[in-house]
């Protein structure tokens, strides 16, 4: 599989496959480095031998695996980046369906305008350095809430809840 191609290279919908290989130096396909499975139950698995070093920047490899841990949890992560974003992010989800997300700038540049999914029906608001809660601008698209964030500084971190304890 062609791992630059803009068409089919993100897509997983086959059951048991091959989904990435190495190339020799002259391009020729070489030996596979990964694999997903789903077994009989549903469970589906991922075997990566790969070595992502510098390669993580990208935002083919963001793509990639972002769509790779989508498949995984059968369309259930939390949150999703639909483009190349140099943020961090961090997720804690309770069994109420309470939900607190930290997205951290591990860079100098302020990131400009961010848009991610998030897996909740409820109210976003951001909660701020003096503990007050802030509406988050948000839109709803199939069950699935789309938050818009403006900007977070270089270095800088925002904090986003629904949690009833502070609401």
């Amino acid at each position: 599989m062609d791992i630059y191609n803009e068409g089919d290279a993100y897509a997983f919908d086959c059951e048991n496959c091959e989904i990435l290989s190495y190339a020799n130096f002259m391009l020729k396909e070489a030996v596979p480095s990964m694999y997903i499975y789903e077994s009989e139950m549903g469970t589906r698995i991922a075997v990566d031998g790969c070595q992502y070093r510098g390669q993580m920047q990208t935002g083919a490899k963001q793509t990639q695996l972002m769509n790779l841990f989508v498949y995984l949890t059968c369309d259930k992560m939390p949150i999703r980046f639909d483009k190349s974003v140099k943020v961090i992010s961090a997720v804690m989800c309770d069994k109420s369906g309470g939900m607190t997300v930290m997205l951290a700038n591990a860079s100098f540049d302020a990131t400009g305008k961010i848009d991610f999914t998030l897996d909740t029906d409820r109210d976003i608001y951001m909660l701020t350095e003096d503990g007050s809660l802030i509406p988050s601008s948000t839109t709803f698209d199939g069950g699935k809430m789309t938050v818009h964030v403006e900007n977070i500084p270089g270095w800088g971190y925002i904090l986003l809840t629904n949690k009833k304890l502070f609401l």
